[in-house]
């Protein structure tokens, strides 16, 4: 089970290693290729994750959930201010084949953009 310093990537209903996608902004920005879900990071919180129902793949019912919908809500704001799913915090493990699929998006935030472009010349890429 793989963590950062808020969420942890290992999948709620199979525990295998989620992959970092980085998509349509309305996209999941971490998926497995396992059971073919995806999830957004406040789904991977630890206290969002003591409410997942993998029988029924969601976070059940009650006061709990309208919080986890709103935090949800608001991470696809920033994805779409952003044009795509992926995050900055994923910027370092995405594959140079997914930088460059950014790189032709049309939409993209300028700001974001020069994170994808640094990461993208860290790695020797032109």
């Amino acid at each position: 089970m793989s963590t950062s310093p808020t969420y942890l990537t290992d999948c709620p209903r199979c525990g295998q290693q989620l992959q970092p996608h980085a998509g349509q902004p309305e996209s999941t920005p971490w998926v497995c290729s396992d059971c073919k879900l995806g999830f957004w990071v406040e789904q991977l919180k630890r206290d969002a994750r003591m409410h997942y129902r993998s029988h029924t793949h969601d976070w059940g019912y009650g006061d709990h959930v309208k919080p986890l919908r709103q935090a949800v809500e608001l991470e696809i704001a920033h994805a779409v201010k952003r044009g795509t799913s992926a995050r900055e915090d994923q910027l370092s493990i995405l594959t140079v084949t997914q930088l460059e699929h950014i790189k032709t998006r049309k939409k993209i935030d300028p700001e974001f953009m020069k994170k994808v472009d640094a990461e993208h010349g860290r790695r020797g890429v032109k």
